[in-house]
């Protein structure tokens, strides 16, 4: 595949001016039409005037002049206030999709607030001589990163369940509203200040400052070992058998279940349970709860950098359901996370998936003439190795619309003798549906997994447990 490498200014053209700024003040919640700005939210706002959106300059790319951040766009829109810059590809010479892919790949000076457009327009574009090829190159990234995004809203739906089994099971945990026996912050646990500046001792420990944990989730990311930093002042240790509490900005609810020993940052504080009276799983979910949040933000400072201290952190009262109902919810829980670690892994495994295909396409190394160029297609053997056995990923033709069309009627048919494991009820409808043996993990049968999961949000569905195993049944 011979790639030419063409001026930016050349492939596109800054046409913002045709689009029509509409100030942060003017933006509606719900409306008729979309407003996209350069801020990470995809859709920042909508509007019901008609006067102010193009309907002729579709599609496009929106680029962040400050933030860098890139959109595709392909449906009428107007654009925010300052910043967004409105891209527009010459059609006869470039596929607009295949151009935003390539713009995401180029690495521009980090320039802070300032404008960074002057650094984006003096960069050359690479692109396939055959424009066939730039769109079946398109078509298979938007496939794989189609994928990503479903991966991802699967871990926040077990996410989501996790929360919502909570609630299920205890009730507000602030509020009780199951009436439960209530006890002290300090009935439960401790905060567990042992400190130390002996980091030679710990050189190999990892170290958790609050900016790698994940909000919400408490997902631990991006963290290096103690020996890889330049560390000056005391540090918190900890053990699998904390919690870590981020108390600085408690409103970003950072809150994190380490399964190693480390060193965290004096902006956390590390909280041991009383194992006799309650487990970490539980715990961690009372402080994680929009109830606590609420109360912990009433004792923020919030004339300087909002947070929270340990006498603040211990006025907490909570309640306190019998010991072996707490256990059950550990153990949900834990399998739970067992099912994230493999969906996380698949997601790394999917944007490394990505970026290889993106190189490798880039520098014109994929032979691509028997991808069809349709955007249905699915992701097939056409491509010349676009993947190895390593990647653990099947991608083939299959009947997807057999899987996505499922009705409720059907689901419950199959859980009317008896409860069933999710990935054996998908088994069960893959073989009645005539579908070729595939394996459960493969990313062809998300959407059918997270219509599970959206059933038991929706009550419609319950779980039941024995034993080890986590089941399905119909709501009796």
């Amino acid at each position: 595949m011979k790639i030419n490498s063409l001026p930016f200014q050349k492939v596109i053209t800054d046409s913002t001016k045709k689009f029509v700024k509409i100030k942060t003040q003017d933006y509606l919640e719900q409306g008729a039409y979309k407003i996209v700005d350069q801020g990470q939210e995809y859709v920042c706002g909508f509007t019901n005037d008609e006067g102010n959106i193009n309907f002729v300059d579709i599609p496009a790319i929106v680029f962040g002049d400050h933030t860098c951040v890139l959109k595709y766009i392909d449906f009428p829109f107007a654009i925010g206030a300052d910043g967004a810059k409105v891209l527009l590809v010459d059609s006869e010479i470039a596929d607009t999709k295949y151009v935003y892919f390539y713009l995401r790949t180029i690495q521009l000076p980090d320039a802070g607030y300032s404008r960074h457009f002057k650094f984006l327009k003096t960069r050359n574009i690479a692109l396939p001589e055959n424009k066939d090829d730039q769109t079946r190159i398109a078509n298979l990234l938007n496939q794989v990163e189609s994928l990503i995004s479903k991966r991802q809203q699967s871990i926040q739906l077990l996410d989501e369940l996790l929360k919502s089994t909570f609630l299920d099971m205890f009730g507000d945990p602030i509020a009780n509203t199951k009436k439960w026996e209530i006890k002290p912050f300090t009935y439960f646990a401790k905060v567990d200040t042992t400190m130390t500046k002996e980091f030679d001792q710990y050189s190999d420990y990892p170290h958790i400052g609050i900016g790698n944990i994940e909000k919400e989730t408490g997902k631990l990311y991006g963290y290096k070992l103690v020996k890889d930093e330049n560390l000056t002042s005391g540090k918190y240790i900890f053990t699998p058998e904390h919690i870590i509490y981020s108390k600085i900005r408690p409103n970003l609810n950072k809150v994190a279940l380490p399964n190693f020993h480390g060193l965290a940052s004096a902006d956390a504080y590390p909280i041991l349970v009383d194992h006799n009276k309650t487990n970490k799983y539980f715990f961690t979910y009372v402080l994680r709860s929009a109830s606590f949040l609420t109360f912990i933000l009433q004792y923020c400072d919030r004339a300087n950098i909002p947070k929270v201290n340990k006498k603040q952190l211990q006025l907490m009262k909570c309640i306190n359901p019998p010991k072996p109902l707490q256990d059950e919810f550990a153990s949900i829980v834990q399998q739970v996370e067992q099912t994230k670690v493999h969906y996380h892994n698949s997601l790394d495994e999917l944007k490394n998936l990505f970026d290889s295909l993106s190189q490798r396409a880039f520098r014109g190394e994929l032979n691509l003439s028997r991808m069809e160029l349709s955007k249905e297609e699915t992701i097939s053997s056409g491509i010349e190795e676009p993947v190895t056995k390593s990647d653990s990923l099947s991608l083939k033709k299959i009947n997807l619309e057999k899987v996505t069309n499922i009705t409720d009627g059907e689901i419950f048919s199959y859980l009317s003798n008896e409860p069933m494991r999710i990935d054996g009820l998908v088994r069960k409808w893959h073989e009645d549906a005539g579908l070729e043996s595939i394996h459960f993990e493969e990313v062809h049968f998300d959407s059918l997994k997270e219509r599970l999961l959206q059933m038991l949000k929706e009550k419609k569905l319950v779980q039941t447990f024995e034993y080890t195993e986590v089941l399905l049944k119909t709501k009796s």
